[in-house]
């Protein structure tokens, strides 16, 4: 099986199938998983510049029931209109006068979501897309908060408040209707009217609602003051009157939730939004700081939340970026949209153990390029998995490597490194000469193929019938090493890929065997051992070199596994 887990079902190794064997050449370096994976890939062409930037409202781009930009945030969006990037809003608000003065600051702002996903219109307003609320669901909400008290009771207050087309074919045609028994406005009146949202309507009943078509129910509570509903408690009542009728229910905390269409949220609603526009949902930049917010940073291929948001959209969120008291969305904006100047173009996929990564890592170094290293999870939850699948590497492994610069993305470790060294002109890592190039990718093959297999087949072998052989095998693959590098290093004078490529693994190979085995690998290899001592003194290798304690503790979760390298240790 593959390093994903128990989500594949494990195959048959090769020898089994009649096939000669043969080592993966990439694999998720999971010790959990206990196993791994062959595949070769060329690249794929998924851009780290996103091409439209999505982002939530209040909490993001201002605090709460907020109007104004910060000059910082304007700039940003402002220069996203001006390059082409799309700039959209997704939220829970409604149009109304606070989005014509947000258009006044950043001209150019184009479609958007409204209604936490009920409403998607283009840049003049049009509606895309829109959701409303199935007649029994309106009548459910109805009946539960008639007289503005929860399920009848005069000691639960509530607010509720309607999101209708109330007035088709006017500027700010969707209106909350406000219900208010006695005629009069509540505290939630005057939050609406703060925010700039269009002026609610107070009706004293919300009967006849369905001919009007309703988006969303938002119901509000005062906790702690006398005489009002908890919100727990009516989220509770609400998805039990509601059950089966597929209700998007969100419990916004202690003072309010709202009740949507079924199926829709804000990730739905970007989701049309990206394809009414035509771009990719992993070339979208998202941020948003809520709950509310989760699916949307769930789908595209830059989720950021700010600093101040709440610990499920931190969670959520793929990069965490300032506060928005301190311009958040500019910052997700200059990293993933518009890279200043002298920025870091490459972004490096990695794990601490893995050597294929290692081999990649200290190529980065011995190029001094500008790179951000980034540690992934593979061990983690689906979602997780599937989103690095998604957005970097389809087939769950590490290494993987993103260039902003030519906007591809890359794995497979040798692949990798070629095209790191090319993307800095070769230079001594990779000559010109053709040659040359063709006896280090020869040192290539025989390092996965052979040096590889053979090491680890040893290390994990448990057969004292078979050690002989094996450890054979390991001297076979070892004297080609010996007879055939030209010295000091493998091609040469110079430090090449073929080094680069092989040094992870000599010296896992030397220290393994040595604490697991009582071996000498290299003994009877004096110009293997001159050739390694030289290469592991490079500072490449010194500032990518793991602590031996982690190699033991990795080989250590190998060997009580019982671990069979590719099908290939069975005793």
């Amino acid at each position: 099986s593959d390093a994903r887990g128990s989500r594949h079902q494990s195959s048959l190794p090769n020898a089994a199938k009649g096939y000669p064997p043969r080592e993966p050449r990439e694999h998720a370096w999971s010790p959990s998983a206990m196993s791994l994976s062959l595949f070769t890939v060329s690249l794929a062409a998924i851009s780290p510049r996103k091409s439209i930037v999505v982002t939530d409202v209040d909490g993001t781009l201002f605090s709460f029931a907020g109007r104004d930009l910060s000059d910082g945030n304007r700039r940003a969006l402002t220069e996203c209109v001006e390059s082409g990037v799309h700039v959209s809003l997704a939220t829970g608000r409604i149009p109304g006068p606070w989005f014509d003065a947000l258009k006044e600051q950043v001209p150019g702002i184009g479609a958007c979501v409204f209604g936490n996903g009920a409403l998607v219109v283009d840049g003049s307003g049009s509606p895309i897309w829109e959701s409303q609320l199935p007649d029994e669901i309106v009548a459910a909400v109805r009946e539960y908060t008639l007289g503005g008290c929860a399920g009848g009771d005069s000691a639960a207050r509530l607010c509720v408040l309607a999101a209708t087309r109330w007035e088709p074919g006017a500027p700010h045609a969707i209106r909350y209707v406000e219900l208010s028994p006695d005629g009069s406005p509540s505290a939630i009146t005057s939050l609406i009217e703060r925010a700039g949202e269009p002026d609610a309507v107070l009706l004293p009943s919300l009967d006849g609602l369905e001919a009007r078509g309703v988006l969303k129910f938002v119901i509000w509570t005062l906790p702690g003051e006398d005489g009002w509903a908890s919100m727990d408690a009516t989220v509770c009542e609400l998805r039990a009157r509601l059950e089966g009728l597929g209700a998007t229910i969100l419990h916004h905390g202690d003072r309010w939730c709202e009740v949507l269409p079924p199926g829709v949220d804000k990730g739905s609603g970007v989701l049309k939004l990206l394809s009414s526009l035509g771009v990719a949902p992993e070339d979208a930049l998202a941020v948003g700081d809520a709950e509310n917010d989760l699916s949307m940073l769930r789908i595209v291929g830059i989720g950021a939340a700010p600093a101040n948001a709440q610990p499920a959209a931190l969670a959520a969120a793929d990069v965490v970026v300032p506060s928005n008291s301190d311009d958040g969305v500019a910052a997700a904006i200059r990293k993933y949209v518009l890279p200043e100047e002298g920025a870091n173009m490459l972004d490096f996929y990695t794990l601490d153990m893995c050597p294929f990564a290692q081999r990649c890592w200290i190529v980065l170094e011995e190029l001094g390029a500008s790179y951000s290293r980034r540690a992934v999870n593979l061990r983690g939850s689906e979602e997780e998995r599937a989103r690095y699948e998604r957005e970097v590497n389809p087939r769950g492994k590490v290494p993987a490597l993103r260039d902003a610069e030519t906007g591809v993305t890359l794995f497979e470790s040798l692949l990798i490194n070629e095209y790191l060294a090319e993307r800095q002109e070769g230079g001594p890592l990779l000559p010109a000469d053709p040659a040359a190039r063709a006896r280090i990718r020869l040192w290539n093959e025989h390092c996965d193929s052979q040096l590889a297999v053979a090491h680890f087949t040893l290390l994990m072998n448990k057969d004292a019938l078979s050690e002989e052989a094996k450890r054979a095998a390991l001297d076979a693959a070892l004297d080609v090493y010996e007879a055939r590098l030209v010295g000091p290093y493998l091609l040469g004078d110079a430090f090449t890929l073929a080094d680069a490529n092989a040094l992870p693994f000599f010296e896992r190979l030397d220290f393994s065997l040595r604490h697991y085995k009582q071996i000498d690998a290299l003994a009877r290899h004096p110009r293997t051992r001159r050739w390694l001592d030289l290469a592991l003194s490079r500072e490449s290798f010194r500032a990518t070199r793991q602590p031996e304690a982690k190699l033991v503790e990795l080989y250590d979760k190998f060997l009580e596994a019982d671990y069979a390298f590719g099908g290939l240790n069975k005793n």
